[in-house]
């Protein structure tokens, strides 16, 4: 009879560690807002730092010159914010604008 107990506990535990095993799986990834800085910063190195599988936002502020790869993201928005009545732009590097933005 003891035997048939420990087998017992060992069934409810090895169900129970499945249950939350599968539920730790299913935790989707934390959104993540960075904001580039053109003068101090690339897009390029914000997109380093973020986890391609959530939901990503960059923000730029300023005249980014960067050639930017972007690859396997789930989710990824860059945002031109326009600040002190410039709008944000991103060149590439031979100087030529590859996006801007009005305002945010």
């Amino acid at each position: 009879m003891p035997r048939m107990r420990h087998q017992i506990r060992f069934h409810c535990f090895a169900v129970l560690l499945s249950i939350l095993s599968f539920g730790l799986l299913a935790i989707p990834a934390i959104a993540k807002t960075v904001t580039v800085e053109c003068e101090e910063n690339t897009i390029s190195n914000a997109l380093k730092t973020l986890d391609p599988q959530a939901n990503n936002t960059v923000r730029v502020i300023g005249t980014c010159k960067d050639a930017i790869g972007i690859y396997d993201f789930a989710d990824l928005t860059i945002a031109g914010v326009a600040t002190g009545g410039k709008n944000a732009v991103i060149n590439s590097l031979n100087g030529n604008a590859i996006a801007f933005s009005r305002t945010l």
